[in-house]
């Protein structure tokens, strides 16, 4: 479908004509949602669906507040499920929390991606100055491994792809995924959290241009799962 690609350029392209029509304070992970609507309605028309209940925490979220929900999904004509689109704006301030923000994003879609049939999509968007405050962040980027390389949540080069072991991960990615993993207790959760080649628009833009980032969330291969509260790392 290659809709990673379609969402870079039209979000990060329409970014640019928002900043020099003056618009750019008003930017936000709201704001956000015109560009991809406009793009998902031109391919999918009636099919398109904003905020939509997630399918599987949504039934897990008792009391009054509103369920958690996928920004975006695309259905077929039976009202499957096909795609679904998770965003996040990056503001000037990045903390341990943005980070833990941007991996329950990834854990959503996983949860509900972890098959051939639903496309997920994850979409991160910002000023490149303040997006590479996350990108050079420690807690995005972990303790060097044994041969003193990062393994960062994502990653970033067009070329590379991202895949790591939440079921048995490091110290540091534990200590970042016990308080998310609190939340979905007894979710069926994938082994791995795996995306595919990363695609952005504008590449070669200013620290002060604004920059889309999009990634592909891959179901795991084996299909191999686990839940939180079976798990000796994350019970509670």
């Amino acid at each position: 479908m290659d809709l990673d690609r379609t969402l870079a350029r039209g979000i990060g392209g329409w970014l640019q004509f928002e900043h020099a029509c003056h618009r750019s304070s008003i930017f936000s992970e709201k704001y956000l949602s015109v560009p991809i609507a406009q793009i998902l309605n031109t391919k999918f028309g009636k099919n398109v669906h904003a905020e939509v209940r997630h399918p599987i925490l949504g039934d897990l979220s008792p009391g009054r507040g509103r369920p958690p929900e996928i920004d975006f999904v695309v259905t077929d004509e039976k009202q499957n499920m096909k795609v679904a689109i998770e965003t996040k704006w990056v503001g000037n301030t990045v903390t341990k929390q943005t980070v833990e923000r941007v991996i329950w994003d990834l854990v959503r879609l996983a949860m509900i991606g972890n098959n051939d049939d639903i496309e997920c999509y994850f979409v991160l968007a910002g000023k490149k100055k303040d997006l590479w405050k996350l990108f050079n962040n420690k807690h995005f980027n972990g303790e060097l491994d044994k041969n003193n390389i990062n393994r960062p949540i994502l990653k970033v080069r067009p070329s590379d792809y991202m895949d790591f072991r939440i079921d048995s991960p490091r110290q540091d990615r534990l200590e970042l995924l016990k308080p998310i993993f609190a939340l979905c207790q007894d979710v069926a959760l994938p082994m791995r959290l795996g995306t595919g080649h990363t695609r952005v628009y504008p590449e070669n833009a200013f620290n002060y241009e604004y920059q889309v980032y999009v990634w592909e969330v891959l179901p795991n291969k084996q299909k191999i799962v686990f839940k939180p509260k079976n798990h000796s790392h994350y019970k509670i």
